[in-house]
């Protein structure tokens, strides 16, 4: 074999093991292989189904894919609105919309806000695109998040490279002791995007500690805009502690608490206005 040069032979796929090359390989190929390319319903879906039918954590929820497409629709809406009202239909949008994916895994969450941002008509009026930012630590993750969303937006196919969709992914693969602080300075310093309309926080799995502190980083760098949507989701019995922290300082966020399933819950929050103390840092 022309790999014994190297010192390696390839992996090969074993019958005594349904996914040789692991579970994120599989649910990736899974949804590249039975997704037609460019189209992001299909493939959110599929990943969704395919998580749920193996037991894998790679998907969501029917009740949060829901939740997560209706929020995203709702955005586009409201930033095609004109000044005087002017529904969707008939009024363009202004700019795109800047969305934050924080601990994107393998691309759920990511990938179920593009059904809502491909169905937004007529496009932005100053020719900018809707920039989907995800972030996650993991190589693996990452790479396979990269490539489904491409695939979604119909990016690995022949003239796929051409902005048709006005959607543009920017996977970012931060190191093991990189802060979010210093992601969000690379965003702004070397990606042009200090601020965004949407975050998806991380899961902060029983004490919603891990979205709080989220929450407090992105609000310190100014890297929510007034209007902006910040999604988390974490223990429905002590979801109230996020809540709290969202009203810290004077902050004025609009709260919905939404129910989900396996005693989990889900806090959506508008950002009205900052606190005082917020605004003068």
């Amino acid at each position: 074999s022309p790999h014994e040069l190297h010192g390696f032979e390839p992996r090969e796929a074993s019958g005594d093991h349904p996914w040789p090359f692991g579970r994120a390989h599989a649910a990736a190929h899974h949804v590249l292989e039975k997704a037609p390319p460019g189209d992001a319903a299909a493939a959110a879906e599929l990943l969704d189904a395919f998580s749920e039918t193996h037991g894998l954590d790679f998907g969501l929820s029917g009740s949060t894919a829901e939740l997560l497409d209706g929020i995203v629709r709702q955005a586009v809406q409201q930033a095609s609105t004109s000044p005087e009202g002017v529904d969707v239909v008939v009024s363009p949008m202004s700019r795109g919309l800047n969305i934050l994916v924080l601990d994107a895994g393998l691309g759920g969450r990511t990938l179920r806000c593009l059904p809502g941002l491909l169905s937004a008509a007529p496009f932005p009026t100053d020719g900018g695109m809707h920039e989907v930012v995800s972030v996650e630590s993991n190589p693996q993750l990452s790479g396979f998040s990269a490539r489904l969303v491409a695939h979604a937006l119909g990016m690995d196919v022949e003239g796929g490279d051409s902005p048709r969709h006005a959607v543009r992914h920017l996977p970012l693969m931060p190191g093991d002791e990189t802060e979010l602080q210093e992601t969000l300075e690379s965003l702004r310093d070397g990606y042009d995007l200090p601020n965004f309309d949407m975050v998806l926080l991380g899961d902060g799995g029983e004490e919603w500690a891990h979205q709080q502190e989220q929450l407090e980083t992105l609000l310190r760098a100014g890297a929510l805009s007034k209007g902006a949507q910040v999604y988390a989701e974490g223990a429905a019995p002590s979801a109230s502690t996020y809540v709290d922290a969202l009203r810290k300082d004077g902050r004025d966020f609009e709260t919905q608490v939404h129910d989900l399933p396996g005693g989990k819950a889900a806090v959506v929050s508008t950002l009205k206005q900052l606190g005082p103390k917020a605004q003068e840092l």
